[in-house]
Order: C-alpha cells, then sequence, then structure tokens
C-alpha cells in the first residue's frame, strides 16, 4: 500500500481518536449513572413497599406484595433492560459510524477506487470486510476481538429487527447460546428475551475500545 500526505493522515488519525476516547467515556459515565439511578430507585421502591408492608396483618402483606409485584418487575427487569438496550444500540451506531469513517480514510489514504459501498453486506460486518479484504490491513490473527464484535452484532440485530426475541426455530439458536455462555452479562430469558444485566454495556464498550485501536493500529501499520 502507498500512502499519500501522511501528515494530513496523522491530524486525521489523531482527531478521530481523541473524539471517540471522548464519546467512549461519556458513553461511559452515562452507563454508571443510569445504574446508579435504577439501583436507587428500586431500593426506595422496596423499602417503601416494606415499610407499608409493616403495617399490615400476615395475610394482608401477602396481598400487597402480590399486587406490588407487576411494578416491582418493571424496576426490576423491564426498565433496567430497556434502558440497557437503548445505551448500547446508540454505542452500537457509534461504533459502526466509526469504523465506516476509517473506511473512507483508507480510501482516501490509499488511493483505492473501490469504495465500502461497492461490496456486498451491511453495516460494520462489510466495513471490516473492506479494511480485511480491500485494504489488506494486517489484523492480528491471535485477536478474538472481532469474534466478539460479531456476537454484539448478532445482539443488536435481534434487539433491532426482532424486539429482543429469539426465534426457538432458528437453525443458529444452539450457537447464539453457546457465545450467550462465554458472556455473563447477557442471558437468555425463559421467554427467549434477551437480557441484558447490570455490567453488559461496560463490557461492550471495552470491546469497541479494544476494536478502535486494533482497527488503527492495522492501517498505520506500514506507514
Amino acid at each position: 500500500m502507498t500512502s499519500k500526505d501522511s501528515a494530513w493522515s496523522q491530524a486525521w488519525l489523531d482527531s478521530i481518536t481523541w473524539l471517540f476516547e471522548y464519546e467512549i467515556n461519556k458513553f461511559k459515565k452515562y452507563s454508571v449513572t443510569v445504574e446508579d439511578l435504577l439501583a436507587q430507585k428500586l431500593k426506595g421502591f422496596t423499602d417503601q413497599v416494606d415499610k407499608q408492608a409493616a403495617k399490615l396483618s400476615k395475610e394482608e402483606r401477602d396481598e400487597f406484595y402480590e399486587y406490588m409485584s407487576d411494578e416491582h418487575s418493571h424496576l426490576s427487569e423491564t426498565f433496567p433492560n430497556t434502558l440497557r438496550e437503548s445505551l448500547f444500540l446508540a454505542t452500537y451506531s457509534y461504533m459502526e459510524n466509526t469504523v465506516r469513517r476509517f473506511c473512507s480514510f483508507v480510501q482516501e489514504h490509499y488511493g483505492y477506487k473501490i469504495s465500502v459501498k461497492d461490496l456486498s453486506g451491511h453495516g460494520i460486518q462489510v466495513c471490516f470486510k473492506y479494511l480485511e479484504k480491500v485494504a489488506e490491513a494486517p489484523f492480528d490473527p491471535g485477536s478474538t476481538t472481532w469474534d466478539q464484535v460479531k456476537f454484539l452484532n448478532d445482539l443488536r440485530n435481534i434487539i433491532v429487527h426482532s424486539n429482543g426475541e429469539v426465534n426457538p426455530h432458528d437453525k443458529s439458536l444452539n450457537a447464539l447460546r453457546a457465545k450467550i455462555n462465554r458472556w455473563p452479562s447477557v442471558q437468555l430469558g425463559p421467554t427467549g428475551r434477551i437480557e441484558l444485566n447490570g455490567g453488559f454495556n461496560d463490557h461492550a464498550l471495552a470491546i469497541f475500545e479494544k476494536f478502535f485501536f486494533e482497527i488503527k493500529d492495522a492501517i498505520t501499520k506500514y506507514w
């Protein structure tokens, strides 16, 4: 690969790196804030329910807890999962857009006539194909980061296209279960819905951050 205008290219890389780190740190702070607020809200609700229940007889208390169980489920399961999904989709979208910008940069830097739009495929997968096959970026063959990004891509597609519901008849279900089992912060619920636990977004952000720097290192290796 023959590059041109290396000073401009280095300035571009410095700029996108600064911006990426700024955005990723913002997502990390958002994740911590959301989890703290969820925990506070649930604790406040539980304390209030327990305080009211203490004034009731055992029979009334059991009925009261049953009556409040839906609200508890919302605060402990439904709302947290929805917020975690929202944050994940936002960070995933940002990462995909960043990888696409890398593709445009590589095309400009090395003067390739083929763009990422000329390849078959969609989203982050076709972007990686461009960097690996067209640009021949020398990614570390021993790295497992891309496999983890592909799993996050699977999760993103299930959330976006199936509202988080996994088809029980899907031929790839066993493979998906095996991947989920390697992520303690993800689980497949009893109804077949993807459930994201408290540490999921921190884990995903760490993967995206590692992926960014692996791409950056690969495309600058021959400068």
